[in-house]
C-alpha cells in the first residue's frame, strides 16, 4: 500500500524550463534595451548557453556572464536585467494544472506528501510559497539538505527515513534529466 509519494518540483508540478526560456528572453531584451550593444539571436544563444552551463540556480549570472563578456559589470545593465527577470517571473510561476487538486486528493487520503529537489533549499521554497503549494507537503528536502543531486540515492534515502515509510510503500513522481 503507498503510504508516501515523493516528488520533485520542476518541471514536474511546475513549469520550469519554459519559464526559463522566457525569463532569458526578456533579460536579454532588458540587457540590449539598457545599452549592451548586441544583435538579439546572437547574444540571446550566448546568454542561454552560459546560463545553462553556468547553473540555472546561480544567483549571480549576470554578473558572472557581464565579466565574462565584458570584463567589467555595467550596473545599470545588470539592474535592468534583473528587474526583467523578476517582473517576467511572477506571472509566469504557477503549478501545472489541477496540481492543488490532485495533492489536496492525495493527502485527504492519508497519504504523506514530500519533495526532493535539486533546486537550493530557498529557491524550493519560494516557488513553492509562490505557488501555494508550501503547506500541502510534510517534508521538503533539497540539494543542500542532502549534499547531492538526483539520482543519487542519499536524498531518496533521507525522505524515507524521516516520512518513517519503507520503500516498497513510496513512490517517486518526477523526471531526471541528464546530458547524452
Amino acid at each position: 500500500m503507498i503510504k508516501a509519494i515523493i516528488f520533485d518540483l520542476d518541471d514536474t508540478l511546475i513549469d520550469f524550463r519554459e519559464r526559463k526560456k522566457v525569463l532569458i528572453a526578456e533579460s536579454v531584451k532588458a540587457m540590449i534595451n539598457a545599452g549592451l550593444d548586441e544583435k538579439f539571436n546572437s547574444l540571446h544563444k550566448e546568454f542561454t548557453d552560459f546560463y545553462w552551463e553556468t547553473g540555472i540556480e546561480d544567483q549571480n549570472i549576470f554578473e558572472k556572464f557581464l565579466m565574462k563578456k565584458h570584463g567589467k559589470i555595467d550596473y545599470n545593465i545588470l539592474a535592468h536585467a534583473i528587474i526583467a527577470y523578476r517582473h517576467a517571473n511572477i506571472p509566469l510561476l504557477k503549478p501545472y494544472p489541477n496540481v492543488l487538486l490532485v495533492l489536496s486528493k492525495l493527502k485527504s487520503k492519508g497519504i504523506k506528501l514530500a519533495i526532493l529537489s535539486d533546486a537550493p533549499v530557498v529557491n524550493a521554497h519560494i516557488r513553492l510559497v509562490e505557488v501555494g503549494l508550501d503547506s500541502v507537503f510534510d517534508l521538503i528536502i533539497t540539494k543542500d539538505d542532502v549534499g547531492a543531486i538526483k539520482p543519487s540515492p542519499k536524498g531518496f534515502k533521507m525522505v524515507l527515513k524521516r516520512l518513517n515509510v519503507k520503500a516498497s510503500d513510496c513512490l517517486m513522481v518526477g523526471i531526471i534529466l541528464q546530458e547524452i
